[in-house]
């Protein structure tokens, strides 16, 4: 999960579309450049699609732009919530 973060975190804005954090990947992690083309990413932008969709502290932000619907953003706040029985 912390390389979206470090993506969104980069952006002036504080959020990217999914496109703009796989192209912050390739451009900054070795690994993700070297499995750039469309065969052998497959695997991880699974993952990362399957990770911003699965933790509720990356947030879908509705963009005005209709080309892109959505974009992501982080959120930093901790909510926990516990509950004890005897």
């Amino acid at each position: 999960v912390t390389f979206p973060v470090q993506a969104i975190q980069s952006s002036s804005e504080g959020r990217l579309t999914l496109s703009q954090i796989y192209d912050w990947m390739i451009a900054s992690v070795p690994y993700f450049a070297q499995r750039a083309d469309s065969s052998s990413s497959a695997g991880w932008k699974n993952s990362i699609r399957h990770n911003l969709s699965l933790h509720q502290r990356f947030l879908k932000v509705i963009r005005c732009d209709p080309s892109r619907l959505f974009s992501f953003s982080f959120s930093f706040s901790f909510s926990f919530s516990f509950s004890f029985s005897f």
